[in-house]
């Protein structure tokens, strides 16, 4: 990030602390890495009075609240996630945002001019035309209608409450309270960054405790778990920008397509195979989705479903996958799971990391394969294995097949 510019800074920041970041080194943007140096008191120490004579704004006048004791209510009402937000960027107290930083509020009003804090709240693309901080009152009017007070009032409130300094009181969204996406009769989806999938995830919780991230960037199963689906306050509040924190243990899989050449696999990373793209999916009547997507002319519908085991201790994630081609596409492999260990239990059954059982269909063509040595997904340690199907698909000769991910 670029540091702020020394334009207007004499009206901007008060003589002391602009004496302090001077010659004392003094900063409150540590995310950022571009340190100024330092010159020394005897070359540098008269330059804030000179930036003060300098620079100069119009005067303004400042709204009054007859009660102060009101006026750092309200404004502790404004700056928190139920009013401006401000905490969405703004660190507070030295605990930073889920999303880009921004300067500590608690330290604002030591080292602002008032006068330059309600110029710029009005207005701050004229101060910083690139600036990622909205006008919450264009053209003098409040975006927020719901929030009382003018323009005037609600800056006057804020500046009151931030003159508390470090002992001003939490403002909402600090602390954030949990975001529970609870899965009923049917499943739920969720499609934002996801932690080893990153921000083409699609979530899904089916009925029965089971659940994925689907990587939509990569056409591969990103990653399973049992128990509750997830926690979205990282992306539903604030500027949405964090990780969904899935409520349980994840297994990943390996990174790269599940579907590609056996002989000639796309070598992984973080981008897209150029031979793959994702359709979208649809959704049955319990808005569960089926993922397509195509490798070239090859065509990929990819189901998941709950199902009831016999076992009713167990927890069953089945699949179904459909493949087909208008012309011969010999030598593919589709990943089926991956792992540190796998553990081959009989012709049909692998254990996996002793995490999950896999079932795969007893006439098909299964091997045990290393993982690419290339990037692995977040979480999945390098040199893991993988199983995988492989196959030739014939011209007009749909292939389908089921297997069952299982924890007891």
């Amino acid at each position: 990030r670029i540091p702020p510019s020394l334009t207007g800074v004499g009206a901007k920041l008060k003589p002391g602390w602009l004496r302090d970041v001077l010659v004392n080194h003094r900063s409150v943007r540590p995310y950022m890495l571009t340190r100024m140096p330092q010159f020394g008191k005897a070359n540098i120490g008269h330059l804030p009075s000179l930036f003060r004579q300098t620079d100069a704004l119009p005067d303004i006048e400042f709204a009054t609240w007859p009660d102060r004791k009101e006026a750092k209510e309200r404004g502790l009402e404004l700056v928190g996630n139920r009013g401006l937000n401000c905490v969405a960027c703004h660190t507070y107290k030295y605990k930073t945002s889920d999303t880009m930083p921004a300067v500590d509020l608690t330290e604002m009003a030591e080292r602002l001019e008032k006068k330059w804090f309600y110029h710029y709240m009005l207005d701050p693309q004229k101060f910083s035309p690139n600036t990622v901080m909205p006008s919450f009152w264009p053209g003098g009017r409040p975006i927020r209608a719901d929030l009382e007070g003018t323009p005037h009032e609600q800056i006057e409130a804020i500046w009151q409450y931030l003159e508390d300094g470090r002992q001003a009181r939490t403002p909402r969204g600090v602390i954030q309270e949990p975001l529970i996406i609870v899965v009923g009769d049917e499943a739920r989806m969720l499609r934002r960054k996801y932690p080893g999938v990153g921000k083409r995830g699609i979530g899904v919780g089916y009925p029965g405790g089971v659940n994925l991230v689907y990587d939509a960037e990569q056409m591969r199963l990103g990653g399973l778990w049992q128990g509750g689906f997830v926690d979205a306050v990282a992306v539903w509040t604030g500027q949405g920008s964090g990780n969904v924190r899935p409520l349980g243990r994840v297994h990943p899989f390996g990174a790269g397509p599940d579907l590609d050449d056996r002989h000639q696999p796309w070598v992984v990373n973080e981008g897209r195979p150029p031979q793959h793209r994702f359709r979208g999916y649809r959704l049955d009547e319990k808005q569960r989705p089926t993922f397509l997507y195509s490798v070239g002319e090859v065509t990929i519908e990819d189901f998941f479903h709950e199902q009831a085991p016999d076992d009713s201790e167990a927890r069953v994630l089945k699949r179904s996958v459909t493949i087909a081609s208008p012309s011969d596409r010999p030598g593919l492999r589709f990943r089926i799971a991956s792992g540190k260990q796998i553990e081959r239990l009989d012709a049909s059954t692998f254990e996996i990391d002793q995490g999950f059982v896999v079932r795969v269909p007893p006439d098909a063509s299964i091997a045990i394969v290393d993982e690419p040595d290339g990037d692995v997904a977040e979480g999945q340690q390098p040199g893991g294995k993988r199983i995988e199907l492989q196959f030739d698909c014939r011209a007009n000769e749909p292939l389908h097949w089921e297997w069952e991910y299982v924890w007891k």
